[in-house]
C-alpha cells in the first residue's frame, strides 16, 4: 500500500508475529522503518530504521533485523 510516498506492508516475522514495515526511497536508497515490542511489556517499544541499496534488499533484511533485535544470532553472510 502506499502511504505519503511510501510503501507500507505487513511483513510475517518467524520470531515475532507480523511486523507492520515503512519502506522509503532516501538518500542512500530505500530506507525500512518497524517497530518490536517484547511480549507481555506494555510501556516499551523499540522504533528500527535501516537503510538498503535497493527496496528489495530492504525487504529482505526486515525478518534477520526484527530476529537481531529479538536477540537472535544473525548470520552476516545472510
Amino acid at each position: 500500500m502506499l502511504a505519503g510516498g511510501a510503501l507500507q506492508e505487513d511483513v510475517d516475522v518467524a520470531s515475532a508475529g507480523t511486523i507492520s514495515v515503512r519502506y522509503a526511497k532516501c538518500e542512500d536508497g530505500w530506507s525500512a522503518e518497524f517497530v518490536v515490542t517484547a511480549a507481555g511489556v506494555e510501556d516499551l517499544e523499540v522504533v528500527h530504521r535501516f537503510t538498503a541499496p535497493t527496496l528489495s534488499d530492504a525487504r529482505r533484511l526486515v525478518p534477520p533485523a526484527v530476529a537481531f533485535l529479538r536477540g537472535a544470532e544473525v548470520d552476516p553472510q545472510g
